[in-house]
């Protein structure tokens, strides 16, 4: 981790050829790319068993992309090794064997940030990169947590969501998963004055906000372990991973609760045991409603 070895700006390059001259040898280039074969394995461990290079290509829609403003992104990452000294902060909250032996691939046009290992893609052309380039690296941050979580806690099946308690259980696991994440970035957001460029950290400084993700969470939790009818299920995940993000709000509430009471080494100690961290998940929701 001591260079920038890490990092590959290759699919930028690419991408810039391409759209200033563009040829079937530029899309060939592409289609091969280290960058977009982690998209597509990224794609095929999302459930997209179709996904294809040249799909995956046409779906990024690579001529949206200003080649001026790529070039200005680029230069505010190559050559920058501090990146690759950033799985050190992941590596707080992981078991002490932890090492981010893959590397940071910058690509364009697939969400923000994603971890497919044990590589990260990091979307450069993303609106929040954009406008604040000091997101860059918590962000890193938090999809190399995310790697040596999925070491420990694989994802859930993805199948019969439709049964409450398989639905209860990726919830659970994304829960502890994005809540980690986001925990594991806090530190470099407070002592890099960066907590208030990403609403997720509002519940960190926000009491109010902090009680209304709690309640907004436990309100999803009660609906799925009363329902008697067929749960919306894109709805509950919609309001878990997107619209509210209550499993990365709360799920950081969690983990700043047990950190917040020195057991540093029980964060750890969750990804072996994660009936800790949902034990701690509990006791926050039952002491909401005291309040």
């Amino acid at each position: 981790m001591a260079s920038s070895n890490c990092l590959d700006t290759s699919f930028i390059h690419l991408t810039m050829a391409h759209l200033q001259h563009p040829s079937p040898e530029t899309e060939q280039a592409l289609l091969q790319s280290s960058a977009l074969q982690v998209i597509v394995r990224h794609r095929h461990s999302s459930g997209s068993s179709e996904a294809t290079p040249e799909n995956t290509l046409k779906m990024l829609k690579l001529s949206q992309f200003d080649p001026t403003i790529l070039k200005q992104q680029l230069q505010k990452v190559e050559g920058k090794s501090h990146f690759c000294e950033l799985a050190k902060e992941s590596a707080a909250t992981l078991p002490t064997d932890f090492q981010f032996r893959g590397k940071v691939y910058f690509v364009l046009g697939y969400d923000i940030g994603i971890a497919s290992p044990p590589d990260i893609l990091i979307n450069l052309a993303h609106e929040k990169f954009l406008n604040h380039s000091s997101e860059i690296e918590p962000y890193i941050i938090h999809e190399t947590h995310h790697i040596g979580f999925f070491q420990h806690q694989p994802i859930p099946s993805l199948e019969k969501l439709e049964d409450p308690q398989h639905l209860l259980a990726l919830i659970k696991w994304g829960t502890h998963s994005e809540g980690m994440a986001v925990h594991a970035a806090y530190h470099y957001r407070r002592t890099h004055g960066l907590l208030l460029q990403d609403r997720d950290y509002q519940v960190y400084t926000d009491s109010e906000e902090r009680l209304r993700i709690i309640e907004a969470y436990k309100s999803l939790i009660q609906l799925i372990r009363s329902s008697q009818q067929p749960l919306d299920i894109n709805d509950i995940l919609g309001k878990m991973s997107s619209e509210e993000r209550l499993w990365y709000r709360f799920g950081a509430i969690v983990a700043h609760s047990l950190q917040q009471k020195g057991k540093e080494d029980l964060l750890i100690q969750t990804l072996s045991q994660p009936q800790i961290f949902w034990n701690e998940a509990e006791s926050i929701m039952a002491a909401s409603s005291e309040l």
